[in-house]
């Protein structure tokens, strides 16, 4: 009796969710459908929401392309079942698109059948072929662009000329030489463009070989040089002399003292590295606050000449990763300065005479913590 009570409440639970009704009013044929779906809801099946389709009932178990018969306002429809994304739909006779030529050619076959069909004035043969989207369809055995290819070159070897002519097609007609691609299979192509006259002109000669070229009317003598990573070898003109300031100092080392001639005048340098130091040129000796740091690290103390007198500094880096430069300690305040804030603390208003004239303005720490009367700013 128990197992009975928890079929009827499922089968209440059932009807209310696939909108049926429990009520006395439902007719035999409801009162079976309730009972089914509570059996299937006890498996673990739960109602379907809605019957699928007429028009897809009609090609439940069907194959693209056969016909069917759907209903629809209570009229039967002939038509056929068509691919609707992945979902059979009988599709009436009105609404079907006219089959291609290849698909028409395989109407009534099976797959691997012989087939053909006219494609403009041309007619292909093949193989019938089933698509992935199911479909049934004539597939030419050989592209076309590449029948006359080959066919130029039947009964020929590799190297002799070819013709070829492209019937019904826009492509022109050219004269070609047979080459043999994968597996051996001679194809009539068009002749490869003359190389240029830099590369023709090193035709058989190896890197580095003398070699003359004409260009523009103007002919020049170089040598053979890779233009790039596949070892194509072109006759390239000798690169120009480097320019004196880096001739200056062929043969020396970073620091050496070097000299050249510039317009007329003797120019006195230091050898020092350009171009990511890979080349020497002679330049100017660096200032001396560089100079000073020559070798040394951030950090590190210096000194540095002015006017005549020698004053100590520290080695600092410019801008991050710029040059060390020897930075000299700043200067202290004026004593008047710091004579004002002795008695005071910082923010307190002070004054001072510098040059006969009174400052005024408030204490301040400098860098190193000592109170300074700093003038008001902007005054």
């Amino acid at each position: 009796m128990k197992r009975l009570a928890l079929l009827a409440a499922l089968s209440t639970m059932v009807l209310a969710a696939c909108g049926g009704s429990s009520s006395g009013s439902g007719t035999a044929a409801a009162s079976a459908d309730s009972a089914a779906a509570a059996q299937l809801l006890l498996s673990g099946v739960s109602c379907s929401p809605q019957l699928p389709a007429p028009a897809v009932q009609a090609c439940d178990g069907m194959a693209a392309g056969a016909a069917c018969s759907a209903s629809h306002d209570s009229q039967s429809v002939d038509g056929t079942c068509l691919d609707a994304h992945g979902t059979l739909v009988c599709v009436p006779a009105r609404m079907t698109p006219p089959m291609s030529a290849p698909i028409a050619a395989c109407s009534g076959k099976a797959a691997s059948d012989a087939c053909s069909f006219m494609a403009g004035d041309m007619s292909l043969s093949g193989a019938c072929t089933l698509l992935p989207t199911a479909v049934l369809a004539c597939v030419p055995a050989m592209p076309t662009l590449v029948m006359p290819i080959l066919a130029a070159c039947g009964g020929k070897a590799a190297g002799d000329t070819c013709s070829v002519t492209m019937p019904g097609m826009m492509a022109p007609s050219f004269e070609g030489v047979c080459t043999a691609g994968p597996g051996g299979l001679l194809a009539c192509l068009p002749p490869l463009p003359a190389p240029p006259a830099p590369v023709a002109a090193c035709s058989g000669l190896a890197a580095g070989a003398p070699c003359s070229v004409t260009l523009l009317g103007h002919t020049f003598d170089g040598s053979c040089r890779e233009l790039d990573d596949r070892g194509v070898l072109a006759c390239l003109p000798p690169p120009p002399p480097p320019p004196p300031i880096v001739r200056a100092c062929d043969g020396m080392t970073a620091g050496d003292a070097c000299s050249f001639a510039d317009d007329g005048a003797t120019r006195d340098g230091i050898c020092r590295a350009i171009w990511h130091g890979s080349t020497l040129a002679c330049l100017p000796p660096p200032p001396p606050p560089l100079a000073a740091c020559t070798g040394k690290a951030s950090g590190d103390a210096c000194s540095v000449p002015v006017d005549g007198q020698s004053h100590d500094g520290t080695c600092r880096q410019l801008r991050g990763s710029g040059p060390l430069i020897c930075l000299l300690p700043p200067p202290p305040p004026p004593q008047q300065a710091v004579d004002a804030c002795t008695a005071g603390k910082a923010g307190d208003a002070c004054s001072f005479d510098w040059k006969g004239h009174t400052v005024s303005g408030a204490c301040r720490a400098a860098p190193d913590g000592t109170l300074v009367c700093a003038p008001v700013c902007g005054k």
